[in-house]
């Protein structure tokens, strides 16, 4: 199960372009696991990096396993493209306004039937207008998932800006971070 994800971008690719994409173990403590993706496109030229905490589940108890009692590499390790460590982000108390309800549907599970993991990328990335995507890079993701959500569950998506960065939090339980560039003027904001 994911329990975190950061994502760097450095450059977006293009519509239609082919991107080989890479992903590895860096590191394991105890239940968890970190597992690195790299991003390239064709010429070798990196597009984004992401580090992902992973813990693994007994499907029938639901609970936490030991990676040590699963055939689960455990050393020897390549070395890590992105090896930030995940820290509490500390969201804002208060402040946040509104942007929008979502029912979650069958299209949005996973194959546990809980709301996948990219849908909450998805949602967060839905606070934003096109035109504001379109003039704005963004330079980091970072999703803590807090508990799962099920089908036909209603989240509210609500959002809070503090300079650069985007705090996105779901009620109930989850949050997200977006730090974002402004390109549209040629610098950051």
């Amino acid at each position: 199960v994911l329990t975190k994800s950061k994502i760097k971008v450095f450059k977006r690719p293009g519509w239609n372009d082919t991107v080989d994409t890479t992903s590895f173990p860096v590191k394991n403590s105890g239940i968890r696991t970190y597992v690195n993706t790299v991003f390239k496109d064709m010429d070798g030229e990196l597009l984004l990096v992401a580090n992902q905490e992973l813990c693994l589940l007994d499907i029938e108890k639901h609970r936490p396993v030991p990676l040590s009692k699963v055939p689960y590499p455990a050393e020897n390790f390549p070395d890590a493209v992105l090896s930030d460590d995940f820290e509490k982000i500390m969201f804002p108390d208060s402040g946040y306004s509104d942007v929008y309800e979502q029912v979650i549907r069958s299209s949005n599970l996973d194959m546990l039937h809980h709301l996948n993991n990219t849908e909450y990328v998805k949602f967060a990335l839905n606070v934003f207008p096109e035109k504001f995507l379109l003039e704005h890079e963004i330079d980091e993701i970072e999703v803590h998932y807090k508990a799962e959500s099920k089908e036909n569950q209603t989240l509210r998506i609500l959002r809070k800006d503090v300079g650069k960065t985007v705090y996105i939090t779901y009620f109930p339980k989850y949050h997200s971070a977006v730090d974002i560039t402004d390109t549209r003027n040629g610098h950051d904001d």
